[in-house]
């Protein structure tokens, strides 16, 4: 696995693992393949991971991404 992260990032990961908490942004990739492909994994990290988290998360996309994400 490569895990690719700013030096602040990086340390904060390797400590503590990923949090929810530690999430302010998400980027919905565009094009439909790319969405089938994903949309288990989407499913999985918004409706138990994310879903965690108390602050809110800014979410981005164009295309099939913007629309995934609404």
């Amino acid at each position: 696995m490569e895990i690719r992260a700013g030096s602040r990032a990086l340390k904060l990961i390797r400590e503590k693992g990923l949090q929810p908490a530690d999430v302010r942004s998400v980027f919905g990739a565009s094009g439909a393949a790319k969405w089938l492909a994903i949309a288990g994994l989407d499913a999985a990290i918004f409706s138990h991971w994310l879903s965690r988290s108390s602050q809110p998360i800014d979410c981005f996309g164009t295309s099939i991404g913007a629309i995934k994400l609404a």
